[in-house]
Parts: structure tokens; sequence; C-alpha cells
């Protein structure tokens, strides 16, 4: 099915996982719409075919409602596909709400469009080999607060693992979610991956290790600005502010923990009222907050 530049968007009936013209206007704001159609007049299509599959999470994304989007047609200079990722806000009532989800788009908005152009500058300019660099992903300037529009990693070879996954090999991986991004202490981030993301064990044989890791990246990165990470950020400055925000550890882990381990046939939907929200829980939660405890009680914190 082809269309022109300045119609609605329509698809492709051509794959089971399109989706229909009155679908789209159904899922899909008419904001983002015109975004999409924006990204398409931009690339130079003169004819194009458009695809559009809802993704499930799981219980991996709550905010938002997500789709890829494959875009082929002609332009002037031949053949052209471009593959989008599209994370649509999810519409809430904000006097129901537990969180502000313009706010929490704004984050992203501000990291895409403003922050990471700042660090690519600052990397070319500091001559950063590819490896060693902070790579961020694709974004399109016709993002906005209602949908953040990406290029689609899965088509690189790039994959969402489970949150329940056990992984065993190392593998290359790329940031996605900047929502909850803040001004802050670095040992946040670290605070925020063992409590949300290992286990007790995992943390007894790897914390300092990890630690060590975390600040020795930080020393060699900062070289190649010329920085000498032990006038701006000591490893002793940095070992004692983890120790002394311990507790933020918790406390990520006491409101962030359970949205983790909801059982994926039980997945709370955000856009209802949050007093009638009822989550149920992998019976891996119990023994992972034990755990936490166990931490905490060990260091006297609680």
């Amino acid at each position: 099915m082809r269309t022109e530049n300045n119609t609605m968007l329509t698809n492709v009936h051509e794959t089971k996982c399109s989706i229909g013209e009155e679908e789209i206007d159904k899922l899909m704001d008419s904001s983002v719409q015109e975004s999409l159609q924006q990204i398409i007049a931009k690339e130079g299509y003169e004819s194009y075919e458009i695809s559009i599959k809802k993704l499930s999470t799981d219980g991996g994304n709550y905010l938002g409602d997500l789709y890829e989007v494959d875009v082929k047609g002609t332009t002037v200079k031949g053949l052209k596909e471009i593959n989008l990722f599209v994370k649509q806000a999810i519409k809430m009532n904000p006097t129901e709400s537990v969180v502000n989800v313009n706010s929490i788009y704004q984050n992203e908005l501000f990291v895409y469009n403003e922050l990471s152009k700042v660090y690519s500058n600052l990397q070319d300019e500091a001559i950063i080999p590819s490896g060693e660099r902070f790579k961020v992903v694709n974004s399109y300037n016709e993002s906005n607060e209602d949908a953040i529009i990406l290029e689609n990693l899965s088509k690189k070879g790039f994959e969402v693992r489970n949150r329940m996954d056990v992984g065993s090999e190392s593998a290359e991986a790329i940031l996605i979610d900047y929502q909850l991004i803040f001004w802050g202490s670095p040992v946040f981030d670290l605070l925020y991956f063992f409590y949300m993301c290992t286990d007790r064990a995992f943390r007894k044989k790897h914390m300092t290790y990890l630690k060590n890791i975390y600040h020795g990246t930080l020393r060699n990165y900062l070289n190649f600005f010329k920085m000498d990470v032990d006038k701006i950020y000591p490893k002793k400055l940095f070992l004692e502010d983890f120790e002394n925000h311990l507790e933020v550890g918790l406390l990520v882990a006491f409101y962030g923990l359970p949205f983790c381990f909801t059982r994926e046939d039980a997945v709370p939907d955000f856009k209802d009222n949050v007093t009638d929200m009822k989550i149920k829980l992998h019976d891996s939660f119990f023994e992972r907050f034990e755990g936490i405890v166990d931490d905490y009680l060990e260091w006297g914190i609680i």
C-alpha cells in the first residue's frame, strides 16, 4: 500500500504484525502520528509503506506503550528503509498518579535532545576511541512529551532481555531509558544497581570488586580529558560517599523492587487509579528482599 507524504499514517497489511488504520488512531496519539509523518517527510520519501507493531514488555515497562515502526519506500536516491522504536507516554490522571509522567518524559527529552549532543561533542573534542565512548542511541528531534522516538536497535542485533533471565556471558549494552535521571552523586547509580538488580550472594562476592571497577573506569575516562580523578573525586571520597548513602539502596528497593518482581500475568496498569492497583509478586521477591534487609541489619542501619 502506497501513500503520499501529506496523508495521515496508513499501514501495510502484508504481515500479521501490522495494525489497521483505525487501530492506529486508537493506539497512537495524533501528535505522535504527526511526529512520525514529519520524520517520513524529512527522510525524503516520495512514496512509502509503513508497518507498526505494538510490543509487549511483560512487566518490563510501566509508563509507556512501545511500538516498532518500519518505513520502506522510495526517495529521489532510490529505495530506503528506516526502523524506529516509539515509546508513547501513557495517559494518567495526575491527581491519582504516584508519578508525574510528563516530568519523566521531559527528563528523557532533555537527555536525547540536549545532553547527548553535549556528551558527543565533548568526546569528539577529546578524540575518545569508539570502544571507550559513552554511547547513546540515535534519537529523532521530533520526539516530544507524548513520545520518545529512537532508532530501533533490534535491527542491529540488540535485544531487551527478560528481567528474570540469568545471563552467563558478557555482552555489549546500550542504555535507552533515562526517565529517572537526576543530578546527584555517582554512588546513587551503584546503589540503584546493587539493590534493584542483584541478590545478597552476588553483592557478597562482587560488591567490592565492582566499586573498584567503577572508580577505575572513571579514572580512565577522565584521563582522555587530561583530568586527574585523584584531584576531582579521589577514591577515598568515593568510598566514603558510598558508605554515607547506603540508606538510598534500601529506599530504592523498598519502593521499586515490587514492580521489578511483578508477575507477568498480573502487571499493574498505571492508567488505573493507584488506590485500586494490585500487585502480584514472584515468589523470588521475598528471598531477594530478605537479603536486602539482612545487609542493612548487618551494617547496623536498621
